[in-house]
This record gives C-alpha cells, structure tokens and sequence, in this order.
C-alpha cells in the first residue's frame, strides 16, 4: 500500500500511526483519509515475523561463511610464513652456492631438492 506525502498544514483529521523501534527512535506516518490502520499495523506485524523467519533460516549460512572466512585467513596466514621460509631456503642456498663456487642448480642438486620446490 503506498502512502501519500501530505503536507505539514494537511495533517489535520487524518489517520494517524506512531511506530517504535525498540523505543529509541520513533516515526509518525500520515495518511490520508480512507486508510485503515490497524490493517496497516497487523502487515507490518506479518512482515515483521517474515523477517524473523527468513533471518533464522539465513543465519546457519551466516555461520558458516564466517567460519569459511577465519579458515581462509588461516590458510593465507600460513601461506605467507611458508613463502618467507622458502624465501630465506633459497638465499642461504644462493649465499652457499657463492661460497663453494658453484651454480644454484648445482646446489639443489647437492641438497637433493628440485628446482621446481
């Protein structure tokens, strides 16, 4: 049902509904003339538990985005410190293979590693 935009003067002898929200904030809407509010209330009050229910059903997928997302960072996090230690592997592996006078491959090859590692 669409309401009417009235203006401030217009407001008189007009049916009138105060809503709450968790008395904090309050909103009074007009309308004009013809307007049964206590249908309105009683929509408001089915839409109100519609949301209530689809929040429940939405909840356990909620849940489990948020345990997918802390399992993710998890996983990047320990992505990250193996990236450093390899990192660190392949400059002591470069450093030695300076000190022994030979080539990085040959290295890997006297560690057993392969280049691919």
């Amino acid at each position: 049902m669409a309401a009417t935009l009235i203006k401030k003067n217009e407001w008189t002898n007009k049916s009138k509904i105060v809503l709450e929200d968790d008395g904090k904030n309050s909103c009074e809407v007009h309308w004009i003339d013809g307007v049964d509010v206590e249908e309105m209330r009683e929509e408001l009050k089915k839409l109100a538990e519609e949301e209530s229910a689809l929040d429940a059903q939405l909840k356990p997928y909620q849940d489990e985005m948020a345990k997918i997302k802390t399992e993710s960072k998890k996983t990047i996090d320990k992505l990250h410190t193996y990236n450093e230690i390899k990192e660190s592997c392949q400059s002591m592996i470069g450093k030695l293979a300076v000190l022994e006078g030979i080539t990085i491959k040959q290295m890997y090859k006297q560690f057993n590693l392969e280049l691919d590692d």
